[in-house]
């Protein structure tokens, strides 16, 4: 059983940035059953074509898909982390490190209760108000771009493998995306 939020061990640079936002949306998204850290990108080859999925690194060698069939695991959220990643210097030794990156939520709307509404736009609202409440050490992010529709929010991943009644209704996802910039002092 997958823990409610799951966090990186030593977290670092955007992992680090990734947990204070995990830590926001746990506090203000009740309704998230999981609250995931940065997915991998695998591929795997089936019937001579690539299919690429969302997975978490859970140990021992050992990932989980995280695609919106996956056995149990209820209403989600992820984050992934685009090319390419720009860094500069300060003079002091921070560096600054930014990239594209995304927030991925994916939810059965029926288990969901915002201020006694169930309906996409108040869970967007919701989604955008957490995010907004979210305090960050040593970075900043904003969202710029909010998409909707499985193939956008799963833009990247392979959704042909899905089982269609996961990307309709009640269900529904949201890709916020936007860019995230972290400093640190790389003189330590």
């Amino acid at each position: 059983m997958m823990e409610r939020i799951l966090k990186k061990e030593n977290p670092r640079l955007f992992d680090l940035a990734f947990s204070f936002i995990q830590d926001s949306l746990a506090k203000e998204l009740p309704w998230l059953d999981h609250i995931l850290p940065c997915a991998e990108r695998l591929v795997k080859h089936i019937n001579g074509k690539r299919i690429y999925t969302p997975n978490i690194y859970v140990g021992a060698n050992e990932y989980e898909q995280i695609l919106p069939d996956a056995d149990g695991i209820g209403n989600y959220s992820f984050f992934v982390l685009s090319e390419p990643q720009e860094t500069s210097h300060d003079v002091g030794g921070m560096v600054k490190v930014r990239c594209p990156f995304s927030l991925i939520v994916w939810l059965d709307i029926r288990t969901v209760d915002v201020e006694d509404i169930r309906d996409r736009e108040s869970v967007k609202l919701a989604i955008l108000r957490a995010l907004k409440r979210t305090w960050m050490r040593h970075g900043s992010f904003t969202v710029s771009e909010i998409y909707e529709r499985a193939e956008n929010v799963f833009k990247g991943f392979s959704t042909d493998e899905i089982d269609n009644q996961y990307l309709m209704q009640p269900y529904c996802g949201f890709r916020f995306a936007g860019k995230i910039e972290i400093e640190e002092d790389c003189e330590l």
